[in-house]
């Protein structure tokens, strides 16, 4: 288990909920925003850490608008765990 990308995660309210979001399906940014009522600057940082974690990915880099992003692998694999010891019920 990569507990370092769960404690990761946890540090910061809006990317553990940027990543629950994910977790129900891929979004695009916007869709992110309007779902969690942040600053699409927000958003837009914060995926671009996640990514970085290796935790979510880009289905259509090229793409300038209509990014849509979803959880990797390796985010898919974290999720059960994260989702535990969060305390999510759904």
């Amino acid at each position: 288990m990569d507990w370092a990308a769960i404690g990761f995660l946890k540090a910061s309210s809006v990317r553990l909920a940027i990543f629950k979001t994910l977790i129900k399906g891929p979004r695009t940014p916007r869709e992110i925003r309007i779902e969690l009522d942040i600053h699409f600057s927000q958003v837009s940082k914060c995926l671009s850490e996640i990514e970085s974690h290796g935790l979510v990915v880009c289905k259509n880099e090229t793409s300038r608008k209509g990014r849509l992003y979803s959880l990797s692998k390796h985010g898919e694999e974290i999720a059960k765990t994260v989702a535990k010891v969060s305390g999510w019920n759904d």
